[in-house]
């Protein structure tokens, strides 16, 4: 009886062994996988909320390659053009915005910026950090010595900021105020305020710099800002709280989602006119449409799926489902220049 109980034993122990091997198989085939697609193409940083952490997406290969652990709850984050550190903003209780080390996950900087912040952006040019700061202004940082340069004043409850192309304007969307204050870099000044749809959440600039693209949540629809003119020259129809935008790399296409919903609108940006709306599941949020290689690519957060979509942006089609935890927020893409 012993006898067999031990063959039994033996047998069992063998199994678990031979899973292991296996087990170890399939990582070590993952990982060599990961080293034959190629040079490396960049990193999207996704910040995880109440999670307090950020997870580093492998751009070759739609892998999470990393988790980095960071002091606040984010909802925005930005990472420098150089790729070495990552701004993070503290959404509540703190007045504190954070640097970290790509590479190492090591805190470098802690900088008081007078209040709680949602999103943070890096100018083109990599000179200046603007993050947004409750209840109404936006702090400016100087990237080289990691300092607050100055506070500017804007509307009230300002939520995101995109740079023009050329660094010399920033474009920050008020979402209490139901406006876009435009402040000109150089001496971080506002020299324009425009008038938009109610709440004004997410903004984009086109790559030419003409055009200024922002969601406006509550009347679900899409301002077009003339760069030039700084007025508003086109108001396209979007989805249920529409939320999140993006624009391609060549101009062509601007893609919002419809958080409330369970839809993305896709826009012709060449004559401001939807082209479609595409059914893709429960809460689209934050949204990029990226150039990473020779393929374009969309990168988009499901709230109430808790993953990230890569989807093609011009056939539809989900490419790949990448299971991320809950509460995916902001996007921040590392691509080599």
């Amino acid at each position: 009886m012993d006898k067999r109980k031990y063959t039994i034993i033996a047998i069992a122990l063998i199994f678990l062994y031979s899973a292991g091997l296996v087990q170890a198989a399939e990582t070590k085939d993952q990982s060599a996988s990961s080293k034959t697609t190629g040079a490396f193409q960049g990193i999207l940083y996704i910040p995880m909320g109440p999670a307090k952490k950020v997870i580093a997406i492998d751009l070759a290969t739609n892998r999470i390659i990393k988790s980095i652990p960071v002091t606040p709850e984010t909802h925005g984050l930005a990472v420098t053009v150089d790729g070495k550190e990552l701004y993070v903003p503290s959404m509540k209780d703190s007045d504190t915005l954070f640097i970290y080390e790509t590479e190492t996950g090591k805190e470098i900087a802690a900088i008081k910026v007078g209040g709680h912040q949602h999103h943070v952006t890096i100018s083109d040019d990599g000179k200046y950090a603007y993050t947004t700061v409750m209840p109404a202004s936006v702090a400016v940082i100087d990237t080289a010595t990691r300092r607050l340069i100055t506070s500017v004043e804007v509307g009230q409850k300002p939520d995101s900021v995109a740079f023009s192309p050329d660094s010399k304007y920033a474009y920050v969307t008020n979402s209490e105020d139901d406006t876009v204050s435009v402040i000109e870099t150089a001496g971080h000044k506002v020299v324009a305020t425009i008038e938009v749809g109610e709440i004004p959440d997410h903004i984009v600039v086109s790559p030419d710099g003409k055009r200024v693209y922002l969601t406006n949540n509550f009347s679900e629809n899409i301002s077009v800002i003339d760069s030039v003119t700084n007025k508003v020259i086109a108001t396209i129809p979007a989805g249920k709280g529409v939320h999140g935008i993006a624009i391609s790399p060549d101009g062509k296409l601007v893609i919002a989602s419809n958080r409330a919903g369970s839809t993305y609108t896709v826009i012709d940006a060449m004559n401001n006119k939807s082209l479609r709306t595409v059914e893709i599941g429960k809460e689209p949020e934050h949204v990029s449409i990226l150039k990473v290689g020779s393929q374009t690519r969309m990168y988009l957060n499901m709230l109430g799926d808790h993953q990230t979509l890569v989807i093609d942006p011009t056939t539809d089609k989900v490419l790949d489902r990448l299971e991320v935890g809950v509460d995916p927020h902001a996007h921040a893409p590392y691509i080599p220049r």
